[in-house]
């Protein structure tokens, strides 16, 4: 293992030392692999300024566990975009699951003891993140403070949330990957970019999610026709109604029945119905012998070619290819 030529801190040295390889070290730019013996992949990572940088991972192929033990986690507020594939991991003993998965915009601050397993698995996945570090901060309750008129949950020690993340938002990420190159001898200008570009998705990225805090009032009742509603889309996943059918069946106006879906379920009532069948297409391959294209007739597949690709785009596998695996 390559040592690097300054000391890590806690946080670095736990990676350093668990999950990957350092390669390169600059001061502004590093460059990382993951231990063979988790997969493939690479983190990139870049000081934006004190108390804040940016970090892009590719899994290629990553599973594995980890032990967190004579480290801790820096407090950290992050804004993660999620730009290809899919990621999950678990915290043990607590059950807790973070994931995400492509078009995904993630806000977090999480705070784990020490001593939590981490299991992990991720496929063709790329995530740009944003890390603010608290601790670097002098006046962090001011900070907070700051963040808080957009971002309520920045107060709580410990919270994961995420919605899909609006066109505008994925093309000022998109700008930032082009500044962003692996390669050692990229422009020093680009430094400059990444900065610039950063901070402007910390400000648009705070602003969208404000206007998405506006929440609709969703009576005891209306939540009952919610949850109907979702019961009515499992029920009938081969050939879901359409929002109007649903509308109908619930007692439900569109507008308050797309947004409390939404809002109740944090997804919106398409994704949820490919969701749905993805994962019991993944049930059918594990648990029984019919053949791709009979699985995809079941699950109201006229071409069992899209059913191969969005099970591909969720799972970074074809459906042979996943049958293979758990075999």
């Amino acid at each position: 293992m390559i040592v690097p030529s300054k000391p890590l801190d806690e946080y670095d040295l736990f990676i350093e030392r668990e999950c990957i390889r350092l390669l390169q070290e600059r001061p502004d730019n590093q460059f990382y692999n993951f231990h063979e013996r988790f997969g493939s992949g690479s983190m990139h990572r870049w000081q934006l300024e004190r108390g804040m940088e940016l970090c892009i991972t590719r899994y290629d192929s990553i599973e594995g566990k980890l032990l967190s033990k004579d480290f801790y986690f820096r407090d950290t507020l992050e804004v993660t975009l999620i730009t290809s594939g899919y990621y999950k991991v678990i915290a043990f003993p607590s059950g807790e699951i973070y994931e995400g998965k492509e078009g995904e915009l993630i806000f977090s601050r999480l705070q784990l003891n020490p001593n939590v397993l981490f299991e992990i698995w991720a496929q063709n996945c790329e995530t740009v993140n944003i890390k603010i570090d608290l601790t670097l901060f002098e006046s962090e309750q001011e900070l907070l403070r700051f963040l808080r008129e957009s971002l309520p949950e920045a107060n709580l020690l410990h919270f994961y949330k995420k919605m899909l993340a609006p066109q505008k938002i994925n093309w000022l990420f998109q700008r930032l990957l082009d500044y962003s190159s692996p390669e050692l001898n990229s422009h020093p200008n680009d430094f400059f970019q990444r900065k610039g570009m950063a901070f402007q998705i910390l400000s648009e990225s705070l602003q969208w999610v404000q206007q998405q805090g506006q929440a609709i009032t969703l009576t005891t009742e209306d939540c009952r026709l919610l949850h109907q509603a979702k019961e009515i889309l499992v029920k009938r996943m081969a050939e879901p109604p359409s929002v109007m059918e649903l509308s109908r069946l619930c007692c439900m106006n569109t507008t308050k029945l797309k947004k409390g879906f939404k809002q109740l379920f944090q997804t919106t009532i398409s994704s949820f119905i490919v969701e749905e069948k993805i994962q019991r297409g993944k049930q059918l391959l594990e648990g029984t012998e019919m053949t791709v294209t009979e699985i995809a007739e079941n699950l109201g597949y006229q071409n069992p070619s899209k059913f191969s690709s969005a099970f591909k785009k969720r799972y970074g596998l074809s459906p042979k290819e996943w049958r293979n695996r758990t075999k």
